[in-house]
């Protein structure tokens, strides 16, 4: 994975502090307007994760790009990108996965094994878990001046007892409804960054959406994102996940629809493969993690040596002990 240098204009007098690109305060304040460098010329900018100078993760919140260096010293790290329209399911999707894995423990293929953003799964979750009268899906993520998508982070450990960071990307729809239609918009440059960033890739398609009256402008966005992507994904492992899935049994989306939808994926990118979750199957989640781990590993695997025999002699024939017979 590879981090773009971003250059942004400044409202902190700090060198440094990076809060422009969507990073913590380096002086550990919680709010921006509490630091004695910020100089107030954008007090529109919330929900600032935080970390200090010192590399300490102190909120939990979600990670910027300092903080991915102190993570990434640890162990392997791969960065999960999630995309998808606007209320396809995408923050749904991860909250589930987080939810799961704390819940099932070692029932699991991989087992949580810790997080550096706890506060920010924390507030996600608290949305769901109220109470039966009260709960519901956490808020549409907002659409902010940030260059790069949230990133929200899982540790989990695999039989063997290997350690996986994983960076899941949490991003408004909008960015890449947006980067679908024109890449050069200043409003794509996080959709942009999450394509080029990104290891492994997460596309969502919402069964709601597209059994519904608006089916054809939601079929449209998706082909549009797959074109987009089509150059990035080469070389990752990638997914189609039909969100929603519950809403199938009373209104099924038109087999017409369906085929176009799958026939364009697998036009743009070829290695795609598809899964289908539902809320009400907290399992169906973890397992598309899972299995684009295990694809992800798969596709790593170093091929085995196969030098061609050069001449019919015996010494011009001999390929070494190492290759494959």
């Amino acid at each position: 994975m590879t981090i773009d240098k971003i250059s942004p204009v400044r409202s902190c007098t700090n060198d440094s502090c990076h809060i422009e690109d969507g990073e913590s305060c380096a002086m550990g304040e919680d709010a921006p307007c509490d630091c004695e460098f910020y100089t107030h010329e954008n007090d529109d900018i919330t929900d600032i994760p935080e970390s200090n100078e010192y590399g300490v993760l102190w909120s939990g919140n979600t990670l910027g790009v300092q903080d991915l260096r102190l993570l990434q010293a640890r162990d392997r790290s791969l960065t999960v990108g999630v995309l998808g329209s606007h209320n396809t399911g995408k923050t749904t999707f991860l909250l589930i996965a987080y939810l799961n894995h704390i819940r099932r423990g070692i029932e699991l293929t991989y087992t949580f094994a810790g997080s550096k953003t706890l506060g920010a799964w924390e507030n996600l979750s608290s949305w769901p878990r109220l109470d039966t009268s009260k709960s519901t899906f956490p808020p549409h993520t907002s659409r902010q001046a940030e260059r790069m998508p949230g990133l929200l982070h899982l540790a989990l450990r695999d039989n063997t007892g290997e350690l996986v960071d994983l960076l899941l990307t949490d991003a408004p729809g909008e960015w890449f409804t947006t980067w679908a239609l024109n890449a050069e918009d200043s409003n794509a440059e996080g959709a942009q960054w999450t394509a080029i960033n990104s290891d492994l890739l997460i596309i969502t398609a919402d069964c709601k959406k597209l059994s519904g009256s608006d089916r054809g402008k939601a079929r449209g966005d998706l082909i549009n994102l797959f074109q987009r992507l089509s150059p990035f994904a080469k070389g990752k492992p990638t997914f189609l996940v039909w969100t929603k899935t519950d809403e199938l049994e009373n209104n099924p989306i038109p087999m017409k629809i369906k085929e176009t939808i799958v026939d364009k994926l697998l036009k743009n990118i070829p290695h795609a493969k598809q899964h289908e979750v539902s809320i009400q199957e907290p399992d169906s989640v973890t397992n598309v993690l899972h299995a684009l781990l295990k694809e992800h590993d798969i596709s790593k695997n170093s091929l085995a040596i196969t030098t061609p025999i050069i001449d019919n002699t015996s010494f011009m024939s001999y390929r070494g002990n190492n290759a494959q017979q």
